[in-house]
């Protein structure tokens, strides 16, 4: 079974979770504070990154995250404050840029994430 499998496979069961062990594992550090999904966007691996973003995006996450939580989520900081969108803009990573851009709007759709809060994402500031 592929990655990708797996990872969707762990954001369904995700879903059955209380939202605090959903979050803390959706922002899971690795021993030098830097957020998975972070760490994916860093090796540019779109696919894990597209997999992430599109199951947030799907109806079963719809009112099972705060909309703080979520964005904390989906900024994956790294300790200096630059979010994993502003590493991949920096990286030109394409695909990893794209996978983002593909899945906002259903997502932002999906949690009823406003234009103030969509344009917050995309500035990518720190």
């Amino acid at each position: 079974i592929g990655q990708n499998h797996q990872l969707t496979q762990l954001m369904i069961q995700l879903q059955k979770m209380p939202e605090l062990h959903r979050t803390e594992m959706l922002t899971a550090y690795n021993s030098i504070n830097l957020p998975g999904l972070y760490l994916a966007i860093n090796y540019g691996n779109a696919d894990i990154v597209g997999t992430i973003f599109n199951s947030l995006s799907e109806t079963g996450y719809e009112g099972l995250l705060s909309k703080k939580n979520l964005m904390h989520i989906l900024e994956a900081k790294d300790k200096n404050g630059f979010s994993g969108l502003f590493l991949a803009i920096s990286r030109k990573d394409k695909n990893v840029v794209t996978s983002i851009l593909n899945a906002l709007p259903k997502l932002a759709a999906t949690h009823h994430l406003d234009n103030e809060q969509v344009y917050k994402f995309l500035s990518a500031k720190n």
